[in-house]
């Protein structure tokens, strides 16, 4: 039987390949493009989706959870990755390594953390280490729509 560990470890791996994948598919030109002016361009998620894997390889393996996250310091780190994810190749190799290193710190998670309970440091909400196990997963795929949707409003119909 699958440890439930295992299976987000599976799903976060999976997640991680389809973004490359739709990533891709963004015209270079394109990447940086905001719809409506003010939305976020492809290129701003890509950098979070770097930048998240991180902090969620901190939560899942700290004593204890930090309280806050120095907004401004995490948004100039978001800044300086969306410059060098306009490289596909550092992106690429740059988020596999991370989730990569995800993946195995989620199959690491010791059982008796998956029925604690945090306070994640975004957001204010309380979740199990069960939960957390999945943020990954669902911050990937949640982004990958929002990818898919400025391909879509850039005339790109194929499931890529």
């Amino acid at each position: 039987m699958n440890r439930i560990q295992d299976q987000a470890a599976k799903m976060t791996q999976t997640a991680i390949e389809a973004l490359l994948r739709t990533a891709r598919h963004v015209p270079e030109d394109k990447r940086d493009w905001q719809p409506m002016g003010a939305a976020r361009s492809a290129l701003n998620q890509m950098a979070e989706c770097v930048q998240f894997a991180e902090y969620l390889c901190e939560w899942l393996t700290a004593d204890y959870m930090p309280t806050s996250v120095d907004r401004e310091k995490m948004m100039a780190i978001r800044q300086e990755f969306v410059e060098r994810c306009k490289d596909q190749q550092w992106f690429e190799e740059t988020a596999r390594a991370r989730y990569n290193e995800l993946v195995e710190v989620i199959r690491s998670t010791a059982d008796s953390r998956l029925d604690q309970e945090f306070l994640l440091p975004v957001g204010g909400r309380t979740v199990t280490g069960a939960d957390m196990l999945f943020l990954g997963y669902w911050n990937l795929t949640y982004h990958l729509g929002q990818i898919n949707y400025i391909q879509l409003m850039l005339g790109d119909t194929e499931m890529h």
